[in-house]
């Protein structure tokens, strides 16, 4: 085996890895989620090239969209978790040739709307006394090394945070279909929405202000700190959060700002913030974490921006977390 094909066989390995490590978070209630209005017709546009990378040439892949299924109020991650997961089970359930079917549309049940997701194989199906155990976690039929039995796990997991329900249809040598049903997005979800975008709230996220960033991942913080800069914020940083008094301290200029990480050694992001406001920094915070508010300690009040984050989804936060600074200025 040479360089190449080691390095492609310990980056496949990193990826099987993540994609585990995301789907026990998931299954376990342990992820942090950012549910907002989506389009699954969208989402699942922007997929298509993926989804395609994950079948073989004897496989068709065909996608049929109703543009007016509405939206769903979802982690964009996880709606993507459960196409990913939906589509490779039903390649592994084609032998030789064959075809996937993705459908979205809305359907009306107990006088309320859903999107319905279904996504449909003509695969060698599921026999009858496997079908009440395709659920459990860690359940497989795959080969040792194939498959962890999370796939539907996960995804029934999260659907059911989301309020959905999931459906099995299936019969041995005919195929599978999964049927995902997502409540529809409110009108008033859909008017909030458009009052954001009328305020222009997610228009402009850049701004000149001054922000602290702490996060004892240099990774991390080195990412915050450059979007933070792109878009025009005046920036300070460590990675040290012991240091994060000092550095305020020593620099001459208000802060407007404090993005900063909750779970660090030593000292947590709480007492950093709490350090700041004893030495006068009233600056309001905006708290990062990997970690679900279950299980940090003292914060199960706070609304934590999810790692890993997005430029849009950090900029937005960072923007909407100035904005109220000004407002209870205004006061």
């Amino acid at each position: 085996m040479d360089l190449q094909e080691r390095l492609e066989a310990a980056l496949d390995a990193a990826v099987r890895a993540a994609a585990l490590t995301k789907q026990l978070l998931t299954f376990g209630r342990r992820q942090i989620t950012d549910r907002r209005p989506l389009d699954p017709c969208l989402v699942l546009r922007d997929m298509h090239n993926i989804l395609a990378s994950l079948i073989t040439t004897q496989i068709d892949l065909s996608l049929e969209m109703d543009p007016e299924s509405g939206q769903i109020l979802a982690d964009q991650g996880e709606l993507e978790q459960i196409l990913l997961n939906l589509v490779a089970n039903a390649r592994d359930a084609i032998w030789t040739r064959g075809l996937i079917e993705i459908k979205v549309s809305q359907v009306e049940k107990d006088k309320s709307h859903f999107v319905k997701i279904q996504v449909r194989d003509n695969g060698s199906g599921i026999p009858e006394e496997l079908k009440g155990k395709i659920l459990e976690p860690f359940f497989t039929t795959k080969e040792v090394g194939k498959g962890a039995g999370l796939g539907l796990a996960t995804v029934h997991s999260i659907v059911t945070q989301s309020k959905g329900e999931l459906i099995v249809d299936s019969e041995l040598g005919k195929g599978t279909e999964i049927t995902v049903l997502f409540p529809a997005v409110t009108e008033e979800h859909e008017e909030r929405t458009r009052a954001h975008a009328v305020r222009g709230e997610y228009r402009d996220l850049g701004g000149s202000e001054s922000i602290l960033v702490i996060d004892d991942n240099s990774a991390v913080c080195d990412f915050t700190v450059r979007v933070l800069r792109r878009a025009g914020y005046r920036v300070l940083s460590t990675t040290d959060a012991g240091a994060a008094v000092a550095l305020y301290k020593m620099d001459q200029q208000k802060l407007d700002l404090v993005v900063t990480d909750v779970v660090m050694p030593k000292i947590n992001g709480i007492e950093v913030v709490e350090q700041l406001r004893s030495h006068g920094c009233m600056a309001p915070a905006i708290f990062t974490s990997g970690y679900s508010v279950d299980v940090i300690s003292g914060c199960e009040s706070l609304e934590i921006l999810a790692k890993p984050y997005s430029v849009f989804q950090l900029l937005r936060r960072v923007r909407d977390g100035l904005e109220r600074k000004g407002l209870i200025e205004e006061k």
